[in-house]
């Protein structure tokens, strides 16, 4: 059978504060914080709090996707370094496109399978925080898990990510 080139809509149950942890509906359920600055007080490996609201100079939250951080709100200043946060799914497709903002901005985004890993550092968009960059995640080996994880860079005041999965090619 020939894997269909034509693209699928992704679920958007991947995408950032779309899904709220059951014993605490503050936090997103599938994307973590794995790594702050020292500065920071939140808790690594915890997982990232939804942001409500988000800061009214960001494109703001949707059906489609949220802002998640380490804060409790899109205003509250964070602590000045990079943050990285990470999430894990499985897709039935090779392809995935990404869409994306934050405050201040990406650094890079890996994309791993356990059997390789790729470091994206170059996006589609101007990478802020009030529009959609975007970026190509090739290379999925369907039913593996794959982990994405994202290092943005907050250089002063509130920090954020809103992460939106696009759409699926090279599916069965």
């Amino acid at each position: 059978q020939t894997p269909s080139t034509a693209p699928t809509s992704a679920p958007t149950y991947r995408s950032t504060g779309i899904n709220r942890l059951s014993s605490d509906s503050s936090r997103d359920a599938y994307w973590k914080v794995i790594s702050v600055p020292l500065s920071s007080t939140f808790k690594v490996g915890d997982n990232a709090v939804i942001l409500q609201p988000a800061h009214s100079a960001w494109l703001p939250n949707s059906a489609a996707s949220a802002w998640i951080g380490t804060t409790l709100s899109g205003f509250d200043d964070a602590p000045i370094g990079n943050y990285q946060y990470q999430t894990t799914f499985s897709v039935p497709c090779t392809t995935l496109e990404v869409k994306f903002s934050a405050d201040d901005r990406v650094l890079s985004v890996v994309v791993s399978n356990g059997i390789t890993s790729t470091t994206i550092t170059t996006f589609i968009g101007i990478n802020e925080y009030n529009s959609l960059s975007s970026f190509t995640a090739t290379g999925l080996l369907g039913s593996v898990t794959t982990t994405m994880t994202f290092t943005i860079q907050n250089a002063v005041g509130p920090s954020g990510l809103l992460v939106q999965f696009g759409a699926l090619t090279g599916c069965p």
